[in-house]
């Protein structure tokens, strides 16, 4: 995140702790989609990710008053978001298997290639890939997420996992390393 992207958060939330409900719009719009999208891969389902959208926003609300000037906003909400996802894996019975029930976690980009088999090719690449996220363990989904749907830095992705960021950035290559390996064994 450039610094004035930091600043532009910072002073979205300054505006909101001044009563401005603008700035807490602002907020919401810009962060409340990847944060939905983050949340569906690290829970499996659409409606569990609403609930924990719902959660953090309402979390935000009451706690934003108390907030340090400098909050790092993205960094705060991808954390808040992660942690509730980890709570409600948590509460799950552990009956689950690990891939059942996923909803696709890379939204379909447009096509607008009139091909039909560069469509179907996209498809299945995505369904794979997919299928390998769904593989892989809940810690190592959740930083591939963080890193790539929620668009974290690795100063960010740390402080959202709670590890330092050289741990952060080590537990991302190894789990693109564990993917690649996937999608090229089922390649072969």
């Amino acid at each position: 995140m450039t610094d004035a992207a930091a600043e532009s958060d910072q002073s979205l939330l300054a505006a909101y702790q001044r009563g401005d409900l603008a700035g807490f719009e602002r907020i919401y719009a810009r962060y409340a989609p990847a944060m939905l999208s983050c949340a569906i891969g690290m829970l499996g389902g659409r409606d569990a990710a609403e609930d924990v959208l719902q959660q953090v926003f309402t979390k935000f609300i009451k706690l934003s008053p108390g907030l340090p000037a400098n909050t790092n906003v993205r960094a705060y909400l991808f954390a808040a978001v992660r942690n509730c996802s980890v709570n409600v894996r948590r509460a799950r019975a552990r009956t689950e298997a690990a891939s059942a029930g996923y909803e696709a976690l890379l939204r379909p980009r447009e096509n607008h290639s009139s091909d039909a088999a560069a469509a179907a090719l996209a498809d299945e690449l995505r369904r794979e890939l997919n299928d390998a996220l769904a593989r892989l363990a809940d810690d190592e989904r959740e930083t591939v997420l963080l890193r790539t749907q929620g668009g974290l830095t690795f100063s960010e992705l740390a402080f959202a996992l709670g590890v330092p960021r050289g741990t952060a950035a080590t537990r991302y290559r190894a789990a693109l390393s564990k993917l690649r390996e996937m999608l090229d064994h089922e390649q072969e």
